[in-house]
């Protein structure tokens, strides 16, 4: 067994199986009948949930994505699970190829692990990075949150980019600013006080 596998607890035909596993294993037989999903990997300190919509593949909660397909021309489910080799995306994000059930896709892993433990991405929500650390996908570092609050993290950070305000947040940021304290604005909307003064003098985005 090379290093980076890791054995399956053994499972009777009758050990109980979470709805998320039999989901999954319905949908694999729909394209093969043999498929039959392992139990998940163990390993100490970790624990591994199944990736949504992505039969054969899962997360550990320190980052790292699994897969029990097979490797190479044959593909079919193994008795064991791998690690994925994961690859450093262009905003230097961490991302990982996945293949299942006719259908590829390059994903982002923080994306992954938060829909495997916390599920589905609530609407207008996004992924945040609690250390700002782009690389560390471990679970206790990744919520889902604002895009204000994502703002707020980046400019913390130096690394916003304030045209990314919608028309009708530039529209409640002057608002609130002719009736509340300007530190509190600048905080609540993750902006700097230079970029709202421009907005309330209206030397950037006139249109809103």
């Amino acid at each position: 067994m090379t290093r980076n596998m890791v054995k399956c607890q053994d499972r009777g035909d009758d050990a109980p199986r979470s709805l998320n596993t039999l989901k999954l294993e319905r949908s694999m037989s729909m394209s093969d009948s043999h498929f039959t999903l392992p139990a998940l990997p163990t390993q100490d300190g970790v624990e591994f949930r199944h990736v949504p919509d992505w039969p054969g593949y899962c997360a550990g909660s320190d980052g790292s994505v699994w897969s029990c397909w097979k490797r190479g021309r044959y593909r079919g489910i193994a008795p064991n699970w791998h690690t994925r080799k994961l690859q450093p995306g262009s905003k230097g994000y961490l991302l990982v190829g996945l293949q299942a059930t006719g259908k590829r896709r390059m994903a982002k892993v923080h994306q992954l692990v938060l829909e495997a433990f916390q599920g589905p991405r609530p609407p207008g929500a996004e992924s945040r990075h609690l250390d700002s650390v782009r690389t560390n996908n471990k679970l206790d570092n990744l919520v889902w949150g604002t895009p204000t609050e994502n703002r707020r993290d980046a400019v913390r950070e130096g690394r916003h980019n304030l045209q990314k305000l919608s028309n009708a947040e530039v529209r409640q940021i002057r608002t609130l600013a002719a009736t509340t304290d300007h530190a509190v604005v600048v905080k609540q909307f993750g902006i700097t006080r230079s970029y709202l003064r421009a907005l309330l003098r209206r030397l950037w985005r006139k249109d809103a």
